[in-house]
């Protein structure tokens, strides 16, 4: 979904931030050794063509990044950003105190994510490694998996997913003001979104398949 990867602050790098294609990875288990075999196979595969999108997805962002940035400083985009926010985790955390943390943890590691896109390094004098840099994006997953679920249901929320198309219509409304470029960006931003969306999918049946 857009709204984890692009119109929240926290997640706007993610994937996730996208906000988000969170998916529960469970190991199948109750069939043969060939099928455990192949189903493993398929899902290795499958979360490497995610994270391959996902890079995809920032490659896409990056020449808008300056000018999200920019509106996100807004008087009037902060606001609705917050106020989403706010709603968002009001809603995830009266129904699940431990979201709280996540969140917190979502936006440390993403803020360190968007660092290294930008080829910042993590401490000043520190060049980023490939290592460092694929141990963020595997815990920016890990965090971005378990919270999918929580932000799936609190959109459901009226209240919440008000707020959240009132947050995203002002972020990219500005940003165009800003770039005129932007709505092709984002369509294509959009396009690998919904490639996601199908592995994600594809990766839910499998673990479903697994069985408990």
């Amino acid at each position: 979904m857009i709204a984890s990867m692009f119109a929240i602050k926290p997640f706007r790098s993610t994937l996730g931030t996208t906000l988000l294609a969170i998916v529960s990875l469970l190991v199948g288990s109750g069939c043969t050794g060939g099928e455990t075999s192949a189903r493993t196979e398929e899902l290795d595969s499958l979360r490497q063509e995610r994270l391959d999108l996902i890079e995809r997805f920032a490659i896409i962002q990056s020449p808008i990044r300056k000018t999200q940035g920019a509106a996100l400083d807004y008087p009037g985009v902060r606001i609705a950003q917050d106020s989403f926010y706010a709603k968002l985790k009001r809603f995830a955390v009266r129904e699940h105190p431990e979201v709280d943390e996540l969140l917190r943890r979502a936006a440390i590691v993403g803020a360190d994510f968007e660092r290294m896109s930008n080829s910042a390094p993590i401490m000043i004098g520190e060049p980023v490694t490939a290592e460092q840099q694929q141990a963020v994006a595997d815990e920016l997953q890990d965090v971005e998996r378990e919270l999918r679920p929580h932000v799936q249901r609190a959109l459901q929320d009226s209240t919440v997913h008000a707020a959240f198309a009132a947050a995203q219509d002002s972020l990219v409304e500005q940003m165009t003001r800003l770039d005129p470029s932007v709505p092709q960006t984002i369509r294509r931003m959009e396009e690998v979104a919904g490639l996601i969306r199908e592995i994600d999918i594809r990766i839910a049946e499998l673990e479903s398949d697994s069985g408990p």
